[in-house]
């Protein structure tokens, strides 16, 4: 077992620490990087949002996704350094999630964000969104883009502007950009 995979599994690599030491927690709920021994509960609850709120894709784009999504692939996206996956629980069981990643040209990416329906109206996708930017940030990216369906005044409100229209298997989804260039980095 390699010493990268074993800090991944115990949740204290050095590079991926956030601000408030790799957990924050409110009355309600704790956010903290992902680990191997969540990845059959992420898997399970990242297939269900797919099946109900991402339902909006082409079946053959959703059946493509699970695919690139098994479990055995989300474990091997634990061990890359620049990879970000954040939970949300709520009495220990994941209720959301934000998988992004760095990138040598120094623009981040926010692939997926969702919190379950029934934990909604709690700010968690909002805390899920601060904490990957700050990842990001500390990884010296200068810019964060995202693609979303139907979500532009979410991200709006979080300082993304839209940059461009992108069709995937046939939907219409809006490129959004967050700058952050200019801005101190920690």
């Amino acid at each position: 077992m390699s010493a990268r995979y074993r800090e991944i599994q115990s949740g204290y690599a050095d590079h991926m620490r956030l601000d408030y030491n790799d957990v924050m927690t409110s009355p309600a709920a704790t956010l903290r990087r992902a680990r191997i021994s969540d990845i059959i509960s992420l898997r399970t609850l990242f297939v269900h949002a797919l099946d109900t709120d991402f339902m909006y894709f082409p079946s053959s784009y959703i059946k493509k996704v699970k695919k690139q999504h098994s479990v055995a692939r989300l474990s091997v996206s634990l061990l890359k350094k620049q990879r970000i996956v954040l939970l949300a629980l709520m009495n220990r069981r994941i209720v959301g999630y934000m998988v992004g990643s760095g990138h040598p040209d120094g623009v981040g990416e926010v692939y997926w964000l969702y919190v379950h329906p029934s934990e909604r109206r709690q700010r968690l996708g909002s805390k899920l969104l601060q904490s990957a930017v700050q990842e990001l940030r500390n990884q010296g990216m200068n810019s964060i883009k995202l693609m979303t369906h139907q979500s532009e005044e979410y991200y709006a409100k979080h300082g993304f502007e839209s940059v461009g229209i992108y069709k995937i298997d046939g939907l219409e989804v809006t490129i959004m950009q967050l700058s952050l260039r200019g801005e101190k980095h920690d």
